[in-house]
Order: C-alpha cells, then structure tokens, then sequence
C-alpha cells in the first residue's frame, strides 16, 4: 500500500525503499546473487573464515562488522582482579552478543596463537575489517558503499565498536582512519591470484610509482620490483597481476612480509603489507626496539625502529591522552614517528609508555 501511495501523492517523485538490508525491492538479494540492493555481512554469524569476504559482493555493504572486547583500562574499570578471565560471570556479563565469546575463541584458533585474550580479540577485529573495508574499497564501482558497525558504545562491553564506553580507541578505530584515506593501495591475494589495486577518491588524475619489495623478518630484501602508473580519477586499478606461487616461488611464507608503497617524487601517497601465512604460523623472533620520546605542540612525539619486525605493535600507557596510530607493524630499520595528543605535562613519559606486539601473546 505505501510504495502505490507515494507513488500516486508524491508529486515529487521520491524513491521507496522498504527496509535495510533489503536485497533489492523487486527481485530479493541472496548471498550467492547481490546484483542489487544493501547487504548486512558477518562472517562470523554466517561462520566462515576471513577469505569469504573476497567472494562476498553487494552494491552497498550497508552493516558489517566483528567483535572484540574493549581496551584493557576499560575491562580493568568493570571487573576485579579475580573476574580477570574470559570464562568469568562478570566477563560473561559484558559480552551479549548471542553467541558470546564461543566465536571469538573459534575464530583467534584459526588465525593467532594467543594468551592475552583482550589484545588478541582486537587483532582478530582488526584483520577482519581491514579485509573487509580494503576489499570493498577495491571493488568500486561495483561496491560504492562500506558502512562498519560501529563507531562506538553505549556501556563497557565486547562489542564491534572502534571507540569504547571510556572513549579508548581500539584498533580498529587506527585500521579504519587508514581504509579510508583518499588515496589506499591494497594487495589481495585469492585462489593463486595476486593483485595491487591502487584505489583513488580524488577528482584528479595523478601519475607516481608503485614500489614493491618481499622481506624477510630481518629486513632482508629478497624481491623488488618498481613500476610506473597513470591513475585516473576516482577509481580503482589493478597495477599489478601474478599468481601466488609464482610471486613467492620457493620462499617461506612464514618468514617473508610484502611490502607496497605508492610515491609521487618524494611524497609516501600510501602503503600497505601483506602476509602469506596466518599470524599463528609467522615464525617471529622478538625484537630490540629502540623508542626516544620528545616534547612535541600538541604533547609528545615518539619514534621508533627495530630490528626485527615487529607485529601488531601496541603502545599502552595509563596517562591522559590519545596516540596518533597504534596496532600497526614496524618493519626491520624502518622508522616511525607518532604522536602522543595530552594537555598533560608528563615527568619521564618515556618510561610510561609500554610496547606490545605479538610475540608478548604466547
């Protein structure tokens, strides 16, 4: 009755769309044919690893998302020292997703190895989003919209939040800032085909470099590559095109990281890294990384190196304040500089800041 009112009263004309997700007003959407309509996508809820994404497609991915619990300073707020396990009633308690913390445990066995629970869920978090909002990204135009569930919560809780109850950024608040930079280059690799799209929101044509490398752990090159491109306005390219077997031939997946940078002159456009082997198989060494923290205008400024790689770099601190980029991998002899936003002056700041990677988990 409503769509046959609008469409006789409306002299406007407006659209009628019944409902979100709604798979397509006249000819329903299934997940085997989204030829229209939005899409709400968990792959945790329709319970397949991370790689269903890649065959996953819909015009609008109007809801998508994966759980995780919140930041440390958070759960230490809402439990005691003894409610400290995830199988623990007051745990229990903060987690009301229908199937609780079952599939989160189900889906940190399949990718990680894992003793510190809290920082684990996130990385779970993050590498599901990454994927999920990198590879909708790359579809366009097929894909032209990635709404991610959710910004932030409404009481300290596991939830599939970036922000928490507390106003802690997870790190999925540190992935989607970088999914969604007007300028991303994303690898993606499925069924033995490898490809680098360059993905671009700008209403300009621009020509740069495409700067690939393998490394191993120790930062030993032992593949390059550099190649030109002419990237037209908002779209999405593929670059580069190889199969899997024949780009990492008989190198070992678990020792080996790809790295893709996109440069204009001397200006970094974007950067990425994949991996060829889930976190849990990565044979990580720990590494020695060395920090020098300096007063900065707005608070603190913070470099780092290492000589190893470092995974899934946190850095956690019980003073006031909100790091620029956290949970995020630091490549043998690279250096990063971030900051550390406080109105705060901080005696020995340095010494307050505590690294953690993914060696620290097991």
């Amino acid at each position: 009755m409503i769509p046959e009112a609008i469409e006789k009263f409306d002299y406007n004309s407006h659209d009628y769309w019944p409902s979100s997700p709604m798979g397509g007003y006249r000819e329903p959407m299934t997940l085997s044919k989204p030829q229209s309509g939005d899409m709400h996508y968990y792959v945790a809820y329709v319970n397949k690893p991370f790689s269903n994404i890649l065959e996953t497609q819909s015009h609008f991915f109007s809801e998508h998302g994966f759980q995780s619990w919140p930041d440390k300073k958070t759960v230490y707020q809402f439990t005691a020292p003894e409610d400290r396990d995830k199988n623990s009633q007051v745990m229990k308690a903060h987690n009301k997703a229908m199937i609780g913390n079952s599939v989160l445990d189900k889906y940190i066995k399949m990718y990680y190895n894992f003793d510190s629970y809290i920082y684990v869920t996130q990385l779970l978090q993050d590498a599901c989003m990454k994927l999920s909002l990198e590879t909708h990204r790359r579809w366009m135009p097929y894909t032209m919209g990635s709404l991610y569930w959710q910004l932030n919560d409404v009481w300290p809780i596991a939830s599939w939040a970036s922000i928490d109850f507390h106003n802690n950024p997870k790190g999925l608040y540190y992935i989607v800032k970088k999914a969604f930079n007007p300028i991303i280059v994303v690898p993606s690799n499925f069924k033995n085909d490898f490809m680098i799209n360059v993905v671009s929101d700008s209403r300009e044509a621009f020509q740069a470099k495409m700067e690939m490398e393998i490394l191993d752990f120790d930062g030993k090159q032992l593949w390059s590559k550099t190649i030109p491109i002419n990237m037209m306005a908002n779209t999405s390219t593929a670059f580069f095109k190889t199969t899997t077997k024949e780009l990492v031939n008989n190198l070992d997946t678990t020792q080996i990281v790809f790295t893709v940078k996109l440069l204009k002159g001397n200006q970094l456009l974007a950067s990425n890294l994949y991996y060829f082997s889930s976190p849990k198989d990565l044979k990580l060494q720990k590494p020695v990384i060395t920090k020098v923290v300096t007063v900065s205008d707005q608070g603190y400024s913070i470099a780092l190196t290492s000589d190893k790689l470092v995974k899934d770099l946190y850095l956690d601190t019980d003073e006031m304040g909100r790091f620029s980029d956290n949970y995020f991998d630091l490549l043998p002899g690279e250096k990063v500089i971030l900051g550390f936003k406080t109105k705060e002056k901080i005696d020995n700041f340095g010494d307050k800041i505590r690294l953690y990677s993914l060696t620290d988990s097991y």
